[in-house]
């Protein structure tokens, strides 16, 4: 199955000690980065989450972030930092003093300051199951979205790779044309430039020059790979395939291109030319998969 590296997914999970809700966010990575952000009560939590990210997602970055509502009529533990709430009024009282400002402060900002509001680590200890069950549905929703925009890539690339497929073929097909045509000319540069031609001479010239100029194995190679990376895309539970098809889709690009320059034939020129741009096109999907 190929898996996209984008994704979003949001859980909410309601208890008697508040709401719980994760947003998971996926874009584009080289490889796996993770952050996770998580209120202060639930720090300890962080490397059995990564640890949980990692059995899922091998690139891409991920930010995860949990917000946590406590329930009014619960118990949740909460107490102020009452010396530092009477420390930032006195603050604020010489600062507005020396500013001249009458504005009144605003008790909810006293209760976002950082170390205010006190919550007991032993009832959010209580909570870490709900935090990690509900972690692993958003995960789960998250990779059931990556799957589903997965499958779209890979039918999009599918096609791209039939018609790359059927280019092979259509130079294949004109290979025998091409030689004679490569040889005719030869022959007549040859005679207008020398009076007697040396049959034996001329024979292995021809024989150098069509090895030279044969471009048999490219269009072998071109459809090799091409299977294998249709194979890559039709397999189920692959895993990360994304730096797999990224090397196929550079070797597919080397071959057009020393096809491009052996070519003298229009019409093999004009069907490398396509071979490029799917195989560009083929880069580019290849930028999102996992």
């Amino acid at each position: 199955m190929t898996y996209s590296m984008t994704g979003f997914a949001r859980i909410s999970h309601q208890g008697d000690w508040g709401q719980l809700t994760w947003e998971l966010r996926c874009i584009n990575h080289r490889y796996l980065d993770l952050v996770i952000k998580l209120p202060d009560s639930f720090k300890g939590l962080e490397g059995a989450l990564r640890d949980a990210v990692r059995q899922d997602l091998h690139r891409g970055r991920l930010e995860a972030t949990l917000h946590w509502c406590p329930s009014q009529t619960s118990d949740s533990g909460i107490q102020l930092n009452e010396a530092l709430v009477m420390g930032l009024f006195k603050a604020y009282e010489v600062v507005a003093k020396k500013t001249g400002s009458s504005a009144l402060i605003n008790p909810m900002d006293i209760l976002h300051w950082p170390e205010v509001v006190i919550r007991s680590a032993a009832s959010c200890d209580t909570m870490y199951p709900e935090v990690q069950n509900s972690f692993a549905q958003a995960l789960a929703a998250l990779n059931a979205v990556r799957a589903h925009e997965g499958d779209a890539l890979a039918n999009i690339m599918l096609d791209k790779l039939k018609r790359l497929l059927d280019l092979v073929e259509q130079v294949r097909a004109v290979l025998p044309q091409v030689m004679v045509l490569q040889r005719e000319k030869l022959v007549a540069r040859l005679e207008a430039v020398v009076q007697e031609v040396d049959e034996n001479r001329l024979e292995q010239e021809l024989v150098y020059f069509a090895q030279k100029m044969d471009v048999s194995e490219e269009v072998d190679r071109l459809a090799l790979h091409a299977q294998e990376f249709t194979k890559l895309l039709n397999q189920k539970n692959t895993g990360a395939i994304g730096r797999r098809l990224d090397f196929l889709a550079q070797e597919l690009n080397r071959e057009a291109n020393t096809l491009s320059a052996k070519n003298t034939h229009p019409e093999v020129g004009a069907c490398v030319l396509e071979m490029k741009i799917l195989i560009d096109q083929l880069r580019e999907q290849i930028q999102n998969v996992e």
